[in-house]
C-alpha cells in the first residue's frame, strides 16, 4: 500500500479555521429487520467518482451491510459491508463490494477486503473512494487498503440502504453515525481531519461537511449528509447536504435515536 499517494496533499482551497457542528445522537439497529431506506441508487451514486464514510460499531459478527448501493433489486453496485470476507461471513473484516464493468464481460463482483479486527464494541471510522479505476479503504483515519477494479457506475432506480442489503437481510446489529456520500473522490487529508474532529479532537463535535474548513474541501461534491439523530425528527433521517435526500427508519422506533457517539 502506497500510504502517501492514497493520502495526497492538503485539498486546494482549504483554510486555517475549522466549522465544527455538535454531535449527540446516533442510530442503534436491531440486527433483525430495522433499516434506513434512502432515495433511488442512482440519486446517490450518479458518475464514476464517489466517496462513502461513516461511523459504526458492532459486537456482532455476522455479515451486514452498512451503506448499500444497488445495481438492481438482487445485485449490487457499490456497497460497504463489514463481518464479511468476500461473500463469506468473517468477524472483524471489511469488504467493500463492486460491480465490476461489465464491458469487461465477466458479470461479476470483486471486493476490496481488509480484515481490521472492527467487532469490539468500539466506534471506528470507515470511508471508501473511488474512480472508474482505483479504489482505496480507509479505517480510523489512515488508508488501509487498495485496488484498481475497473468500475462503471451501473446505480439503479432502487432505493439505497442503511444497515442492511435492499431492508431484505443483512442487518446491522449496532449503531451507526454521521454518514457521508460525495460525488467526488476525496483525498487522505480531506479523511483524515473528517475522523479527527469527530473523535480525537472532541467526541461532541463533527466537522461541517457543508462547509469547506479545517483541510476539507469538498462540500461542493456532497450528495447526502445523515447526522443520524441530530436535528431528526423519527422516523425521518434528514440530510443535511443542500439536496434533499432525505432517509425513513423503517421497521425502528424513535428509541433507537440514542445518546451514543463516537469516543
Amino acid at each position: 500500500l502506497n500510504v502517501s499517494a492514497a493520502l495526497g496533499s492538503t485539498a486546494t482551497g482549504a483554510v486555517e479555521s475549522i466549522s465544527l457542528v455538535s454531535n449527540t445522537k446516533s442510530v442503534q439497529f436491531d440486527g433483525d429487520d430495522g433499516g434506513i431506506i434512502l432515495p433511488a441508487s442512482n440519486v446517490l451514486v450518479s458518475g464514476n467518482t464517489v466517496t462513502y464514510t461513516c461511523w459504526a460499531k458492532t459486537t456482532n459478527e455476522t455479515r451486514t451491510y452498512l451503506i448499500s448501493n444497488q445495481k438492481g433489486a438482487g445485485s449490487t453496485n457499490l456497497s460497504l459491508t463489514i463481518n464479511a470476507n468476500q461473500t463469506t461471513a468473517a468477524a472483524g473484516v471489511i469488504s467493500v463490494v463492486i460491480r465490476e464493468n461489465e464491458a469487461l464481460g465477466n458479470n461479476r463482483h470483486l471486493y476490496l477486503v481488509y480484515d481490521g479486527n472492527i467487532n469490539d464494541s468500539a466506534w471506528h471510522h470507515y470511508a471508501f473512494t473511488t474512480t472508474s479505476s482505483a479504489q482505496v479503504l480507509y479505517l480510523d483515519g489512515d488508508p488501509v487498503a487498495t485496488s484498481t477494479i475497473s468500475w462503471v457506475n451501473l446505480a439503479s432506480s432502487n432505493q439505497a440502504t442503511l444497515g442492511t442489503l435492499n431492508h431484505a437481510n443483512y442487518h446491522l446489529l449496532g449503531s451507526m453515525d454521521e454518514v457521508g456520500i460525495w460525488s467526488s473522490v476525496l483525498t487522505g487529508v480531506e479523511i483524515k481531519a473528517i475522523y479527527d474532529n469527530g473523535k480525537e479532537t472532541d467526541s461532541t463535535t463533527q466537522l461541517d461537511l457543508s462547509k469547506d474548513s479545517g483541510g476539507y474541501a469538498s462540500s461542493s461534491s456532497l450528495v447526502a449528509w445523515y447526522r443520524m439523530g441530530d436535528g431528526d425528527t423519527f422516523p425521518t433521517i434528514q440530510d443535511n447536504s443542500s439536496n434533499s435526500n432525505d432517509g425513513t427508519m423503517t421497521n425502528m422506533s424513535s428509541g433507537d435515536i440514542q445518546s451514543d457517539v463516537p469516543s
